[in-house]
């Protein structure tokens, strides 16, 4: 009996026999009852821009699916007129179709219209309160708390005391030295 075993970090381990692991591996295609080539092309139409095909490889990991077999998928949809495909250099560069997909009625083309203006206008309306509640958040986050306010009060007497202290040594200074009177101590000869 041959186990595959799994470490997760810190001593933990996950042991299972390796029949168990090849069949959760499959589990994404077969779970799915779909080939490979449908499932290349339901992502390719939902995404519905340009792809090469390591992106369509990375977005489809998750139903098990191999690069070699992505890239024949996307091969055949190209020869089926499903995908166009273009080459840069080594890359090849996948793309849906647009003629294939439907084309709207006017009335629709108009309904979709009038509900991209709404959301417009909805969104615009959104972004003004939102700009208001930012303001008023960063007014609050920049105003002081009553902590801090009394702690730059402190300070302020304490500033306050100590140039009425030095104002009397001045005036001290003026008295002791009269030669040198007002004139003498806006020069600082004292």
């Amino acid at each position: 009996r041959h186990e595959h075993v799994r470490c997760f970090g810190f001593g933990a381990v996950e042991r299972k026999p390796i029949a168990s692991w090849r069949e959760e591996m499959g589990k994404g295609s077969a779970e799915r009852g779909a080939d490979p080539k449908s499932i290349v092309e339901d992502f390719v139409r939902n995404q519905n821009r340009p792809l090469n095909c390591q992106n369509a490889v990375d977005a489809l990991q998750k139903y098990g699916i191999k690069k070699a077999v992505v890239q024949k998928s996307l091969d055949a949809l190209v020869v089926e007129e499903v995908l166009t495909q273009k080459d840069y250099g080594k890359q090849k560069i996948y793309m849906l179709r647009q003629d294939n997909l439907p084309n709207l009625s006017p009335e629709e083309t108009k309904e979709l219209e009038e509900k991209v203006k709404k959301l417009q206008d909805t969104v615009k309306k959104e972004s003004e309160i939102v700009g208001k509640l930012e303001q008023n958040l960063n007014q609050a986050c920049n105003a002081l708390s009553d902590e801090d306010l009394a702690k730059k009060n402190r300070g302020a007497d304490r500033r306050k005391r100590r140039n009425k202290g030095k104002a009397r040594q001045d005036q001290g200074i003026a008295d002791a030295h009269p030669r040198y009177g007002e004139e003498g101590n806006r020069q600082g000869l004292r």
